[in-house]
């Protein structure tokens, strides 16, 4: 099919305007370096996976990773997880384990977050754009009674986090210093 005329989305215009920007932005702030920045690539492994590249850089630890630019209305770990699919696949393309998104919010907030490919959402992804392109290069319409070829939806990790106790040093600390709602 003809590629759909993406001139007049304003969301699409304005995230190719600050891509550049957001590069460096990014290398200003962390000192890592950003390359490839626009290049195709294709997957060696999985010659059906293909994408265009925002970048590749390193991790703070130093672990290579796909590097991709963002511009958000809110950022939060909704947002996390509508851009894990595309970090997934770019990561499975090059074949790394890291991704990064440098994320502007608005005009006044920028943040980065690094994360670890998933290898059980990876391996089913991976299936399931295998089937997608089966569809493809056999030319053939999926049937309207089978389930839709889709990515599975990536899950949020879940956290622990440690609540101080009355007679733990940093409950103590919060206490004497007011900082609850800080």
């Amino acid at each position: 099919a003809k590629a759909e005329d993406l001139s007049g989305n304003l969301a699409v215009q304005m995230g190719s305007a600050t891509e550049a920007f957001n590069q460096f932005w990014f290398e200003k702030q962390t000192g890592r370096v950003v390359a490839d920045r626009g290049k195709f690539a294709i997957s060696k492994h999985y010659p059906f996976m293909a994408a265009n590249l925002d970048g590749v850089t390193m991790t703070a630890r130093g672990r290579l990773a796909y590097w991709d630019a963002k511009h958000v209305g809110r950022f939060d770990e909704a947002t996390v997880l509508r851009y894990t699919p595309q970090m997934t696949h770019c990561c499975t393309i090059l074949g790394l384990d890291w991704w990064i998104l440098s994320v502007f919010i608005g005009n006044s907030k920028w943040e980065t977050i690094e994360n670890e490919i998933d290898p059980l959402y990876q391996a089913e992804l991976i299936a399931r754009e295998r089937e997608f392109w089966k569809f493809v290069t056999d030319d053939i319409e999926p049937l309207e009674a089978e389930v839709p070829v889709l990515a599975p939806k990536p899950q949020p990790r879940l956290r622990s986090i440690t609540i101080p106790v009355e007679n733990d040093e940093v409950f103590v600390a919060m206490v004497r210093q007011d900082i609850w709602l800080n």
